[in-house]
Protein backbone atom coordinates (compact mmCIF):
# COMPACT_ATOMS: atom_id res chain seq x y z
CA UNK A 1 0.00 0.00 0.00
CA UNK A 2 1.54 3.42 -0.98
CA UNK A 3 0.07 6.39 1.22
CA UNK A 4 0.68 10.02 -0.55
CA UNK A 5 4.33 11.26 1.21
CA UNK A 6 5.41 14.45 1.01
CA UNK A 7 6.75 15.29 -2.96
CA UNK A 8 10.13 16.90 -2.98
CA UNK A 9 10.22 20.65 -4.09
CA UNK A 10 12.00 22.59 -5.96
CA UNK A 11 12.12 25.00 -3.27
CA UNK A 12 13.99 22.22 -1.03
CA UNK A 13 15.69 21.08 -3.82
CA UNK A 14 17.45 25.04 -3.81
CA UNK A 15 17.54 25.28 -0.76
CA UNK A 16 19.58 21.89 0.01
CA UNK A 17 21.85 22.51 -3.05
CA UNK A 18 22.68 26.20 -1.48
CA UNK A 19 23.78 24.53 1.67
CA UNK A 20 26.33 22.56 -0.15
CA UNK A 21 27.15 25.69 -2.85
CA UNK A 22 27.84 27.53 0.50
CA UNK A 23 30.71 25.80 1.82
CA UNK A 24 29.03 23.82 4.48
CA UNK A 25 31.13 20.64 5.08
CA UNK A 26 27.86 17.69 4.02
CA UNK A 27 28.71 16.32 7.13
CA UNK A 28 26.72 19.38 9.36
CA UNK A 29 24.18 19.96 5.97
CA UNK A 30 22.94 16.32 6.41
CA UNK A 31 21.36 16.64 9.95
CA UNK A 32 19.83 20.31 9.20
CA UNK A 33 18.32 18.87 6.00
CA UNK A 34 17.06 15.77 6.87
CA UNK A 35 15.74 17.45 10.20
CA UNK A 36 13.78 20.08 8.00
CA UNK A 37 11.72 17.31 6.58
CA UNK A 38 10.22 16.31 9.73
CA UNK A 39 8.67 18.63 11.68
CA UNK A 40 8.45 19.15 14.98
CA UNK A 41 11.39 17.41 16.77
CA UNK A 42 12.77 16.13 19.80
CA UNK A 43 16.08 18.92 19.83
CA UNK A 44 18.99 16.24 19.38
CA UNK A 45 17.14 13.37 18.63
CA UNK A 46 18.59 12.97 15.04
CA UNK A 47 20.31 9.39 14.26
CA UNK A 48 22.19 8.75 11.18
CA UNK A 49 22.47 5.34 10.08
CA UNK A 50 25.00 5.35 7.26
CA UNK A 51 24.49 2.57 4.19
CA UNK A 52 26.67 1.31 2.49
CA UNK A 53 27.53 -0.71 -1.03
CA UNK A 54 30.00 -4.06 -0.59
CA UNK A 55 32.97 -1.23 -1.73
CA UNK A 56 32.15 0.57 1.62
CA UNK A 57 31.03 3.57 -0.03
CA UNK A 58 28.31 5.74 1.49
CA UNK A 59 25.26 5.59 -1.19
CA UNK A 60 22.59 6.64 1.60
CA UNK A 61 21.65 7.48 5.09
CA UNK A 62 18.45 6.85 7.00
CA UNK A 63 17.88 9.47 9.27
CA UNK A 64 15.74 9.24 12.16
CA UNK A 65 14.27 11.89 13.99
CA UNK A 66 12.04 11.40 17.53
CA UNK A 67 9.35 13.85 17.25
CA UNK A 68 7.43 15.68 19.82
CA UNK A 69 3.58 14.80 18.86
CA UNK A 70 2.08 12.09 17.21
CA UNK A 71 2.88 10.18 14.85
CA UNK A 72 6.24 9.90 16.95
CA UNK A 73 8.67 8.99 14.45
CA UNK A 74 10.02 10.53 11.23
CA UNK A 75 12.15 8.79 8.86
CA UNK A 76 14.02 10.26 5.75
CA UNK A 77 16.21 8.20 3.38
CA UNK A 78 19.33 11.07 2.35
CA UNK A 79 21.21 10.02 -1.02
CA UNK A 80 24.84 10.04 -0.46
CA UNK A 81 27.09 8.61 -3.10
CA UNK A 82 24.77 10.47 -6.04
CA UNK A 83 23.54 13.44 -3.89
CA UNK A 84 22.30 15.75 -6.30
CA UNK A 85 21.57 13.21 -9.13
CA UNK A 86 18.21 11.38 -9.88
CA UNK A 87 18.24 8.02 -9.02
CA UNK A 88 16.17 5.37 -7.41
CA UNK A 89 15.73 5.01 -3.85
CA UNK A 90 13.39 3.38 -1.98
CA UNK A 91 12.70 3.38 1.76
CA UNK A 92 9.99 1.14 3.67
CA UNK A 93 9.16 1.16 7.29
CA UNK A 94 8.12 -1.84 9.27
CA UNK A 95 8.04 -2.78 12.80
CA UNK A 96 10.48 -5.82 12.18
CA UNK A 97 12.12 -7.04 9.21
CA UNK A 98 12.64 -10.67 10.02
CA UNK A 99 9.85 -10.88 9.59
CA UNK A 100 8.73 -8.36 7.77
CA UNK A 101 5.52 -6.98 9.75
CA UNK A 102 4.09 -4.21 10.62
CA UNK A 103 4.52 -2.16 7.96
CA UNK A 104 3.45 1.51 8.01
CA UNK A 105 4.93 3.66 5.07
CA UNK A 106 6.85 3.97 2.34
CA UNK A 107 8.24 6.07 -0.34
CA UNK A 108 9.94 5.38 -3.79
CA UNK A 109 11.12 7.33 -7.26
CA UNK A 110 14.02 8.91 -8.42
CA UNK A 111 15.15 11.43 -6.11
CA UNK A 112 18.10 13.80 -6.20
CA UNK A 113 18.19 13.77 -2.00
CA UNK A 114 16.05 12.07 -0.10
CA UNK A 115 13.08 10.05 -0.42
CA UNK A 116 10.43 10.32 2.39
CA UNK A 117 9.76 12.03 4.73
CA UNK A 118 7.67 8.72 6.61
CA UNK A 119 5.76 9.40 10.06
CA UNK A 120 5.72 6.72 12.10
CA UNK A 121 4.28 5.47 15.26
CA UNK A 122 5.31 3.64 17.34
CA UNK A 123 9.03 4.71 16.66
CA UNK A 124 10.69 1.40 17.16
CA UNK A 125 11.49 0.69 13.70
CA UNK A 126 13.57 -1.24 10.82
CA UNK A 127 13.68 -0.60 7.11
CA UNK A 128 13.66 -2.51 3.73
CA UNK A 129 15.97 0.14 1.55
CA UNK A 130 17.21 -0.17 -2.14
CA UNK A 131 19.33 2.38 -4.14
CA UNK A 132 20.23 2.19 -7.22
CA UNK A 133 22.77 3.92 -9.53
CA UNK A 134 21.91 6.77 -12.09
CA UNK A 135 22.56 3.91 -14.29
CA UNK A 136 19.94 1.19 -12.76
CA UNK A 137 22.64 -0.62 -11.15
CA UNK A 138 21.56 -1.68 -7.59
CA UNK A 139 24.05 -0.40 -4.92
CA UNK A 140 22.07 -0.98 -1.77
CA UNK A 141 18.96 -4.03 -1.30
CA UNK A 142 18.89 -4.82 2.62
CA UNK A 143 16.66 -4.84 5.70
CA UNK A 144 18.27 -2.65 8.11
CA UNK A 145 17.73 -2.87 11.48
CA UNK A 146 18.11 -0.79 15.21
CA UNK A 147 17.03 2.95 13.45
CA UNK A 148 17.34 4.44 16.55
CA UNK A 149 18.10 3.81 20.23
CA UNK A 150 14.40 5.03 22.28
CA UNK A 151 13.59 1.24 22.85
CA UNK A 152 16.87 0.00 23.40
Amino acid sequence: MHAPFHRHTATRAFAAAALVAGGLVAASAQPAAAASECSNVVAGSGKATPLRDSAGRTVATIWFHQRTSSPRGCYVLQAGLYRGTAHYMYLRICDSVTPLTGCTGWDAGNYKYFAGPINTDPICNSAVVKVHAPNGAVLFDRKVNGLNDICN
